[in-house]
C-alpha cells in the first residue's frame, strides 16, 4: 500500500510519535517501535516476506504487530505466521483494505480466528465508500480514524494520508496502551476489550 518508507513512517508516527509539543503525538507515545521491512521501495512484496516479518517480530519481543498491508488473495504462509504470533502472545492488528469490498482483504479476513481487522472512518464517523466492511461472518473488526490522517514522514516532514493503513495504527496504539495497563492479558482478551468497548453507534455507513 504505497511506498514503504513513507507509509511505514506515517504508521509508526500515528502509533508512537513522541509527546514533545512538536508535530503530532502518537496514540501510545511511550511505545517502542520495531521497524520490520517486508516491502521493497515501491510497495509490492510477497507472502513469504510478509510471513517472515511477522515471525521475526514475534520472535524478537513484539507485543503488538501493526500489519498495514493487504491483498485479495489468501496466503497460508501469512495465516500461519499470524497464528504463530498470536500463540506467542502477540496482538496482530490488520488493515481491512481500501477496495470498497463487503468484507476485508487478506489477511484481515482471518480476524475470525486470529488478530483484529480495522476499517476506517472520517471525522464525522462516516465510512468512506472505498473502505472494506466487516462482512457477514463474525470476526473481530473495529473502525478508527482513516481519512486525512496527519503523521510523520521521512526527513523530518509531515504529510496527510487516508486509508485503512492509517486507521490500523490507531488501534495498534490502543492495544499497546491496554497491554501496558495489564501485561498479562492474552491477545484474545485484548481483542475482546477493543471490540466490546468500541462504540457501535459511531459509524455511519
Amino acid at each position: 500500500m504505497g511506498i514503504w518508507t513513507v507509509t511505514g513512517t506515517h504508521v509508526a508516527g500515528a502509533i508512537a510519535a513522541e509527546r514533545n509539543d512538536f508535530g503530532i503525538t502518537g496514540v501510545a507515545y511511550n511505545a517502542k517501535i520495531m521497524p520490520v521491512r517486508v516491502l521493497p521501495e515501491f510497495g509490492y512484496g510477497n507472502f513469504n516476506n510478509f510471513a517472515a516479518g511477522i515471525r521475526y517480530a514475534a520472535d524478537n519481543g513484539a507485543n503488538v504487530i501493526n500489519f498495514s498491508i493487504g491483498g485479495w488473495s489468501p496466503s497460508m504462509e501469512v495465516n500461519e505466521a499470524i497464528q504463530y504470533a498470536t500463540n506467542k502472545g502477540v496482538v496482530v492488528v490488520m488493515s481491512a483494505g481500501n477496495d470498497g469490498f463487503y468484507e476485508p482483504d487478506y489477511p484481515a479476513r482471518y480476524a475470525d480466528r486470529f488478530g483484529i481487522a480495522v476499517g476506517g472512518i472520517d471525522i464525522n464517523g462516516r465510512m468512506n465508500q472505498f473502505f472494506n466492511r466487516a462482512g457477514a461472518r463474525p470476526l473481530d473488526y473495529v473502525v478508527a480514524p482513516g481519512v486525512d490522517i496527519y503523521s510523520t514522514t521521512p526527513y523530518n516532514t509531515y504529510e496527510t494520508y487516508s486509508g485503512t493503513s492509517m486507521a490500523a495504527p490507531h488501534v495498534a496504539g490502543v492495544a499497546a496502551l491496554v497491554l501496558n495497563a495489564n501485561p498479562n492479558l492474552t491477545p484474545a482478551q485484548v481483542e475482546q476489550i477493543l471490540t466490546a468497548t468500541a462504540n457501535p453507534n459511531w459509524v455511519i455507513v
